[in-house]
C-alpha cells in the first residue's frame, strides 16, 4: 500500500493541472522512463501530478523540502543558486529531470527552478520512484547515467570558470543553447559582436564588448520589425528588466 503523498511546494493554482500520460509525453522516447514495462508506467500515471508554469513561476525553491522529482515534457526551466547573486547552474529543456540528487537522500533541494517559458512538468512522488528503481534495474542504470553526466558537466563549468574568459564563457553559453533549445537563426538577423572601433569608450564603460545591428539601403520596414520581434524575444529569455537602461 502506498503512503500518503506529498504535493510539491510551489505548485501553480489548481487551474493549472492537466492529465499527461508518460506514453503521450513529447520527451518519452528518451526520457527516464522509456524502458519500464507497462504496468509500471501505468502506476506512475496514477500517482504523479501534471502541472502547467508560466514564465517565471518556481516548480521548487532551494532549501525546501524534496518530496520527489520533476519531469520537463516541454518548455525550459533556469536552475539557479543564490549566492549574494544569482548563479545559473544550467538551464534544462525537454526530457530533463529536476531533483534527482535529493532523491534517496531526502536532502532538500539544492538549487530553485524556475520556468524561463510556459513549461508542463510532471512531478513524480519520491515512494513511487524508489519502488520502481527496486523493480527495474534499467531505471536504476538511467539514473545513474544522468547522474554521472551532471557531475561531468559540473566540473567541466568549474574548470571553465576559473580558466576561461568572460568572452569564451558568453560563447560556450550560446553555443550550449543553439545545441540543447534551439535558439539558432530563429529570426534571421545576423548581427556584429566586439568593439566596434570604439575600445576607449568600452573602458570607461567596464565592459567586455557590446553587440550591434546595422541597417542599410536594402533593408526594409519587415526586416525592422523582424529585429523588434527577436530583440524583444532576447529579453524576455534573459529576464531583462523594463525599466533596464540602453546605450
Amino acid at each position: 500500500m502506498m503512503p500518503d503523498l506529498q504535493t510539491p511546494a510551489a505548485s501553480p493554482p489548481l487551474n493549472a493541472r492537466c492529465r499527461l500520460p508518460c506514453a503521450d509525453c513529447p520527451a518519452f522516447s528518451h526520457s527516464l522512463f522509456a524502458d519500464l514495462p507497462n504496468e509500471s508506467r501505468e502506476k506512475i500515471d496514477r500517482f504523479k501530478i501534471t502541472l502547467r508554469y508560466e514564465k517565471g513561476q518556481n516548480i521548487h525553491k532551494e532549501g525546501n523540502p524534496s518530496y520527489g522529482i520533476h519531469c520537463i515534457g516541454s518548455g525550459i526551466v533556469k536552475v539557479y543558486k543564490t549566492t549574494g547573486k544569482q548563479y545559473i547552474v544550467r538551464l534544462a529543456g525537454r526530457g530533463s529531470v529536476l531533483g534527482l540528487p535529493t532523491l534517496v537522500t531526502g536532502i532538500p533541494y539544492l538549487w530553485t527552478a524556475e520556468a524561463v517559458q510556459s513549461s508542463t512538468i510532471c512531478f513524480i512522488p519520491r515512494e513511487v520512484l524508489l519502488e520502481n528503481i527496486g523493480k527495474n534495474p534499467a531505471m536504476a542504470i538511467r539514473i545513474i547515467n544522468i547522474l554521472s553526466h551532471f557531475l561531468v558537466e559540473s566540473e567541466q563549468q568549474r574548470i571553465e570558470l576559473v580558466r576561461g574568459t568572460v568572452r569564451q564563457r558568453i560563447a560556450r553559453f550560446l553555443l550550449f543553447l543553439s545545441k540543447n533549445h534551439g535558439v539558432r537563426e530563429r529570426e534571421g538577423i545576423a548581427i556584429r559582436a566586439g568593439h566596434h572601433c570604439c575600445q576607449p569608450l568600452m573602458r570607461k564603460l567596464k565592459i567586455g564588448g557590446t553587440a550591434r545591428a546595422s541597417f542599410y539601403l536594402y533593408n526594409t520596414f519587415e526586416d525592422v520589425e523582424a529585429f523588434g520581434r527577436g530583440l524583444r524575444k532576447v529579453k524576455d529569455f534573459f529576464r531583462v528588466p523594463a525599466e533596464a537602461k540602453h546605450g
